[in-house]
């Protein structure tokens, strides 16, 4: 947990350098007008999510909370840099009553769909992660073991032991890392100045052993930082 956090606090530090070096170049065309998603150049997101999760023993809901940081990149020559914005995300479902968690993390790009949020309100979007989902999923070993069968002879004395077979079994934890790929659609709400509603269906295709697609609905809200 604590690499995970490193990780997008260091993504974190790179994307923020990145945009402010990019402030600082000369631009031909400037947009004087940039059309931004909320009041600020940044924003900092803040959600629950549900998860629906293809494990060994079948699929799963996972229910956790996650966050996301946000750079504009109205300020930049980028194509659609007005409706773009780019960030790091780490979602985290912990344990639930099967003993299941897991932490997905990476880089995202949000672009809104319409050059204007409908109504002035409502602003559809899509977006695409790529990034790591860790899971780490209970299993139980059956192992096999010996039991004492306890046999009396015709005098009525304890004979010898024989062996029975019998299985018991053993609790271990599976925890594996791979590569993830995470595109969703989504809409943003703005409630008041500054503060905005957002709500995201994803699909969180796992490179596991074998690809998996895992449905995850999230919202929560947009802050200006």
């Amino acid at each position: 947990m604590r690499n995970v956090l490193v990780v997008t606090l260091s993504l974190a530090a790179l994307l923020g350098a990145a945009h402010a070096h990019a402030q600082t170049q000369p631009r031909q065309d400037p947009d004087p007008q940039p059309t931004r998603r909320t009041d600020g150049a940044r924003a900092l997101e803040y959600f629950v999510a549900r998860n629906r999760m293809a494990l060994g023993s079948g699929t799963t809901k996972l229910d956790g909370f996650g966050g996301r940081m946000m750079w504009s990149l109205a300020s930049t020559t980028a194509p659609l840099g007005s409706r773009a914005w780019l960030g790091g995300y780490v979602v985290h479902t912990p344990e639930d009553e099967n003993d299941a968690a897991m932490w997905h993390y990476g880089v995202q790009t949000d672009l809104r769909v319409a050059r204007e949020p409908l109504a002035g309100r409502v602003a559809p979007l899509v977006s695409l992660g790529v990034g790591a989902v860790r899971v780490a999923e209970p299993v139980r070993q059956l192992v096999p073991a010996l039991k004492p069968m306890v046999e009396l002879g015709p005098d009525g004395r304890m004979g010898e032991f024989a062996p029975r077979s019998a299985v018991v079994g053993r609790r271990e934890l599976d925890t594996r890392t791979s590569l993830s790929v995470v595109p969703g659609v989504g809409a943003r709400v703005r409630l008041v100045p500054g503060l905005d509603f957002r709500s995201d269906v994803r699909m969180l295709i796992d490179f596991r052993d074998r690809t998996t697609r895992n449905l995850e609905v999230s919202g929560g809200i947009s802050v200006p930082v």
